[in-house]
């Protein structure tokens, strides 16, 4: 939450400063369709990624707590909605991959 965020923040505005700089058009596929991912990315960060963190984090503090001393007995749900995050960290790490292939090839140039 506190460098996913704004790292979000700054490669949007910095992306829209570049294309204003360079005289691009945002109607361009390779334009809309990166600001698009960026946008997607944003709403999965904000709407999944940290609220999941956050209910994720609680659950094996519990499964912690409840161990006692012994060794921690983290649950199988726990498990499968790190399995569940980590499925959807892969989908937004291809989505990543899509904007760089669209800002480093720009098709329809």
């Amino acid at each position: 939450m506190f460098l996913a965020l704004p790292a979000l923040v700054v490669v949007l505005a910095t992306g829209l400063y570049q294309v204003s700089e360079a005289g691009y058009e945002l109607g361009d596929f390779w334009i809309s369709g990166a600001l698009t991912i960026v946008l997607v990315l944003g709403v999965m960060l904000g709407a999944y990624f940290i609220p999941e963190d956050r209910r994720l984090q609680a659950m094996v503090e519990r499964d912690i707590a409840a161990s006692g001393s012994g060794e921690a007995a983290i649950s199988a749900e726990y498990r499968r909605r790190v399995h569940i995050e980590s499925a959807a960290g892969t989908f937004a790490d291809l989505l990543v991959i899509a904007a760089v292939y669209l800002m480093v090839t720009k098709p329809g140039l």
